[in-house]
């Protein structure tokens, strides 16, 4: 997510606020939000018909909260804004997820799907933002870490935000409502979307590589369908098949960057994505996302090649930790192929500058200190930072 605009006005009410006063209200606006996602008893669809006002009402009050933050300089995010700017973001971004998460809940379940799908979407827009937001504040603790001084703590904070599991759920609850509506293409993406979700979640290799498997096989489950599950099989797997060849579509990225054209090249690298994502090809997976962060970071477009990296980089571990008699040459290959992918990580953070971040990737990296880019990449992290 490249994080939409900054907050909105100012701080809804008059006169300074202490952070005690900000976590109170956060913690009401929890407590609001808690009570209008409670489900609906079962013989009565709507009991509460003032459940979706009260979630309008904590949306407003998030966006007259928020501190005004731009959020598409990173530089003047980790180095320039406030402090308790980052501190309130971080805490309403999560509140504003988890309205605009219960209010897409509740319109599914009263069958506006379309009503659904917008509120859901935005609830992934604030948990992209709000791991944008995060990310700038953990690299200001890191860097006072760097200098050894005491950052403290989080006057404003309100507890943690797993935004990785948060945005999980949603795309679920996304792919339900896309299914209801038939709309084959968009279940495909989102599906995509799902596998790469929990590529990113912590966790050792085993677990996640059995989730992965388990939601592309909910998928393919859906393509094989009989229609008594209500899905059009039919279209899904015309929609599945319009994505074409996997390596045809690295292929046509190639050609296409070659010839200076880059938004054609990145939609055919991200075709690639997802098919072997659906497929299971990891490792076709893995080197089509390395494509899109490279063609994102030679066009300067660092904070969405990060996006591309993570997966990627997870992706290269798992194969290249895949104990199997079978592979021998491939495995140097593979951990050559890791190795780069680290590399280009620690590289890409600081051009987002996050260098703490930055330095922590390159401790990872075995044998990178015997190529000569390594050892300078980490002179230059050793360098003062701007």
């Amino acid at each position: 997510g490249g994080g939409g605009g900054g907050g909105g006005g100012g701080s809804g009410g008059g006169g300074e606020r202490s952070p005690e006063d900000f976590k109170d209200d956060v913690a009401a606006l929890q407590r609001a939000v808690s009570e209008a996602a409670r489900p609906n008893p079962k013989p009565n669809p709507n009991p509460n018909p003032n459940a979706e006002a009260a979630l309008g009402f904590v949306l407003d009050r998030v966006t007259a909260l928020l501190p005004p933050l731009d959020y598409g300089d990173a530089h003047k995010l980790v180095y320039r804004a406030e402090r308790a700017a980052l501190e309130q973001h971080i805490a309403l971004l999560a509140v504003r997820h988890q309205a605009l998460y219960a209010l897409g809940v509740r319109l599914a379940a009263r069958g506006d799907r379309e009503g659904a799908v917008r509120e859901l979407r935005r609830a992934l827009a604030a948990a992209d933002d709000y791991e944008l937001v995060d990310a700038a504040y953990r690299e200001r603790r890191g860097l006072c870490e760097l200098r050894g001084t005491d950052f403290g703590p989080n006057a404003h904070g309100t507890g943690r935000f797993p935004h990785d599991e948060e945005r999980g759920k949603t795309l679920v609850q996304l792919i339900q409502a896309s299914l209801e509506l038939g709309d084959a293409a968009e279940v495909c993406e989102l599906f995509g979307a799902l596998i790469q979700v929990v590529t990113n979640f912590d966790g050792g290799n085993d677990v996640i590589e059995g989730m992965r498997a388990t939601h592309r096989k909910r998928f393919q489950a859906y393509m094989s369908d009989d229609g008594s599950g209500g899905v059009d099989a039919a279209a899904l797997r015309a929609a599945y098949e319009a994505l074409g060849d996997c390596e045809a579509s690295l292929d046509a990225g190639r050609r296409h960057y070659k010839r200076q054209r880059v938004s054609d090249a990145i939609a055919a690298f991200k075709r690639a994505v997802l098919r072997a994502r659906l497929d299971g090809r990891d490792e076709l997976e893995a080197r089509a996302l390395f494509n899109c962060a490279w063609v994102l970071r030679h066009v300067g477009r660092h904070q969405e090649a990060r996006v591309f990296l993570r997966p990627c980089c997870r992706l290269w571990h798992i194969l290249e930790r895949r104990e199997s008699r079978e592979l021998g040459p491939k495995r140097t290959e593979r951990r050559k192929n890791y190795n780069q992918v680290l590399y280009d990580t620690a590289k890409n953070l600081m051009q987002c500058q996050r260098w703490a971040a930055a330095k922590s990737c390159c401790a990872h990296v075995r044998g990178l200190a015997r190529t000569k880019q390594a050892v300078e990449l980490c002179r230059k992290l050793e360098a003062p930072q701007p």
